[in-house]
């Protein structure tokens, strides 16, 4: 009996993230802080990287399978109350939604090439870059539009709308280049350049990887600003006030936080050979001819 109750507890110990997650998801709506996804122990081997140290007390490192959970936390604590689209929409409301969204984010935090800032003393995880290098993808959010709950639907097809304007994939000539999924800094931490830290330490890995850009959906006002200070591209935009839902004619994002204004596609073209360059400019020359051809016949 000893021996079972021993195996049994080791197994809740061990219990895998993706359990974790539903846990997380559930306690978003019923506040159960203390339920068994506390009980996680699980220690990586290797110590993560440190990527840049802050002088004003901060540290970015690699984000590590311990600290998932954290991870998680704050971005139901935070992204999901303070982001834009989520806000607009009130992702944080509704339970399949927001289940759904959390699952998604999880997905990109299983290639562990994500990043996160910590505290320096106290080891506080404060801050996050969810990202993924997978040149598959775009296939984690059609899988998920299966059931993904009606107000996470909005924000995936504004998402889906900005990212076949860009026609990411045919500026690049390959589906290989790393995607900032999520930016997210603790509210009492913020404007603090730490989200700046996070971006630029993601730009010191994306060219470690040898990966040809970098790619991001910026959503607010700030997140943008930091894409521009880093020299990203804005490739193209849509705005929230002008956003029309394909099925209905709906304008779900009328009430986006004040000082925010548009979703932006941002790149990074990193560590490529000239001759990639010339391509990706080529590349963009063809996109904008064939685009004012479509206006043109529209007119």
């Amino acid at each position: 009996m000893e021996r079972r109750a021993s195996a049994f507890s080791k197994g809740r110990r061990r219990q895998s993230i993706s359990e974790c997650i539903t846990e997380i998801s559930v306690s978003d709506l019923l506040d159960l802080e203390n339920s068994s996804i506390n009980n996680v122990n699980h220690v990586s081997e290797n110590a993560p990287m440190v990527w840049e140290r802050m002088s004003n007390g901060y540290r970015i490192v690699d984000l590590k399978e311990e600290r998932i959970i954290e991870a998680i936390k704050l971005i139901k604590n935070d992204f999901l109350k303070s982001e834009p689209m989520c806000c607009a929409t009130h992702v944080k409301k509704d339970f399949v939604s927001a289940k759904s969204y959390l699952q998604l984010i999880l997905r990109h935090m299983r290639d562990l090439e994500s990043l996160c800032a910590l505290k320096e003393g106290t080891g506080d995880l404060v801050g996050v870059l969810i990202g993924s290098n997978d040149e598959t993808v775009d296939k984690y959010y059609n899988e998920i539009q299966l059931n993904q709950g009606l107000f996470l639907s909005k924000i995936i097809n504004l998402r889906n709308c900005l990212f076949a304007k860009a026609g990411v994939t045919e500026l690049f000539g390959t589906g290989k280049f790393y995607q900032i999924n999520v930016l997210c800094v603790e509210m009492d931490h913020r404007n603090k350049g730490i989200g700046t830290a996070l971006v630029r330490s993601c730009i010191s890995r994306v060219n470690q990887l040898r990966i040809p850009g970098c790619v991001a959906a910026f959503s607010s006002a700030a997140a943008q600003t930091i894409g521009e200070r880093l020299n990203f591209e804005k490739v193209t935009e849509i705005s929230y006030r002008n956003f029309v839902t394909p099925h209905n004619n709906a304008k779900p994002f009328n009430h986006i936080p004040a000082g925010n204004f548009s979703i932006s596609c941002m790149i990074l073209v990193t560590n490529s050979p000239d001759e990639d360059k010339t391509a990706l400019n080529s590349n963009r020359e063809s996109q904008s001819k064939s685009s004012a051809k479509v206006k043109r016949k529209k007119k």
